[in-house]
């Protein structure tokens, strides 16, 4: 098999479904102090022995005490003691209200208000501490005291988990537990990326991704991210052939689930989307910049008919595309009366025992005998 490299960028923008901005926000800590040490989205979460983890907020570490703020103008929802059965492992946690001025689709429903969650709190702020001795629809100012910085809960560090919910505060996992609740009507996972509504237009050229083989047939696609831009959405995959006909699409994107099921905790939680990884690398605020790979397989059925198509790996951001890579792809297709051994590969009896259709060979292959 014969393959040819050529890497393209793409400075322009895809119509995504949830493309933000959708509402206007400021940063939940001071700007210069807005650094991530993990993420929204696929990770590999450090307290847990690295295992793969869909991060449904982002961490914001600092010092004891450092004041976390709103980041619109809302009303209190609630306020809730470290060890609460509503967040048992969150500790103290504040959850705002926010309206949206302009509604917008998500998951089949409009979405016309949002929640932002504080966890890990170690102090209450002034409304916080009026929600939290019963006062109700307390308001609260953007860039107000909502609480001080902590450890509270099963916290291993000082940090801010902050969180942005569409809609509904049930959890997916919660609503699957409690389906005659009224917020189980909506059967998806609320959580959104807090930096798709907080940036500004990113720079394309901070972004870079990487497409390679990976194997006889499968490829891998590497990203690369700034780590003050966690905007990197997913991925698209398209295959056409030499003169430009769409052979075969495929998009993965985590503001949307798209490839995911949205009504699934399993799904979210599995890096293996069926022919598609998700491989994150370790992130910290001790690196400069962000890694996630995405190794695949092309189904069969895209070669029958074809000897040479191209390949292209779009890196999907919440602000759209802004980089793409392309292969050539080509083979050099084995007669099945010429072999019965696959050069560095096992032993194959080509009468029955290894290859059982022309499917067979051609997911072995990249291409048909």
């Amino acid at each position: 098999m014969k393959w040819t490299l050529m890497l393209a960028l793409a400075q322009c923008c895809l119509a995504l479904a949830f493309q933000g901005p959708h509402f206007q926000v400021s940063s939940p800590v001071d700007p210069g102090a807005l650094v991530l040490s993990s993420p929204f989205g696929p990770r590999l979460k450090a307290s847990e022995n690295f295992r793969y983890d869909f991060h449904r907020g982002i961490d914001i570490p600092g010092d004891l005490e450092q004041p976390t703020y709103a980041v619109a103008a809302g009303t209190i929802y609630n306020a809730y003691p470290d060890g609460s059965p509503n967040y048992p492992s969150s500790g103290n946690v504040v959850v705002v209200e926010h309206a949206v001025a302009q509604p917008f689709l998500f998951h089949g429903f409009m979405v016309d208000h949002y929640y932002a969650l504080y966890l890990h709190l170690n102090s209450f702020g002034p409304a916080a501490t009026l929600a939290l001795g019963g006062a109700l629809d307390v308001p609260i100012a953007e860039g107000e005291l909502v609480g001080g910085m902590g450890q509270t809960g099963d916290s291993t560090f000082t940090h801010l988990h902050f969180e942005i919910r569409l809609q509904t505060l049930c959890s997916l996992p919660f609503q699957l537990a409690n389906p005659l609740l009224q917020c189980a009507q909506y059967g998806f996972d609320p959580h959104v990326n807090f930096l798709t509504e907080y940036l500004d237009p990113v720079d394309p050229n901070l972004f870079s991704i990487n497409l390679e083989p990976d194997g006889i047939t499968d490829f891998r696609a590497s990203i690369t991210a700034p780590p003050e831009a966690l905007i990197v959405d997913g991925l698209s995959i398209e295959v056409e052939t030499l003169s430009g006909d769409p052979v075969y699409e495929r998009q993965v994107s985590f503001e949307n689930r798209t490839s995911f099921d949205p009504s699934s905790v399993a799904s979210l939680d599995d890096p293996d989307l069926g022919g598609l990884l998700v491989l994150p690398a370790a992130f910290s605020t001790a690196n400069d910049a962000y890694q996630i790979d995405y190794s695949f397989h092309l189904p069969p059925e895209v070669w029958v008919g074809q000897s040479q198509l191209v390949l292209r790996c779009n890196l999907l951001t919440t602000q759209g595309i802004i980089q793409s890579a392309e292969l050539n792809i080509a083979c050099v297709a084995i007669p099945l009366d010429s072999w019965n051994r696959v050069p560095e590969e096992p032993e194959w009896d080509v009468d029955g025992n290894g290859i059982v259709s022309l499917l067979d060979y051609v997911a072995m292959f990249g291409c048909l005998p």
